[in-house]
């Protein structure tokens, strides 16, 4: 089976990070994070995954000067990198919609069981 990894571009770090964790070394496409609709909405928590230290002033700083950007407030909450675990290592259960080839993306597909 040849896979492929898509992502959010401000994912990239997890993902190699997970990909470091796993031995897995995928291709990953990476979407543009500039696209996503209501980027205030999606960037209201800090997740700590313990990838880095995001309690470090620098990067507290940085997140912050992009919080006041979006108008958005910034909240610290526990996090981890499993789910991108589960993906590069192919443990991919209930949480992951696989499909063959060719077949399309429904949403039917996504959402019944």
């Amino acid at each position: 089976m040849n896979a492929v990894i898509l992502s959010c571009s401000n994912l990239a770090v997890y993902v190699k990070a997970a990909q470091e964790t796993c031995g897995t070394d995928y291709p990953v496409v990476f979407l543009d994070q500039t696209n996503h609709v209501e980027p205030s909405r999606m960037r209201k928590h800090i997740i700590d995954t313990g990838v880095y230290d995001c309690y470090d002033l620098d990067f507290v700083e940085t997140v912050q000067a992009d919080a006041d950007r979006i108008h958005a407030d910034i909240d610290y909450i526990p996090g981890s990198n499993l789910l991108l675990e589960k993906l590069v290592s192919g443990r991919w259960d209930r949480q992951f919609l696989v499909l063959e080839p060719g077949k399309p993306v429904t949403q039917s597909a996504i959402f019944d069981d």
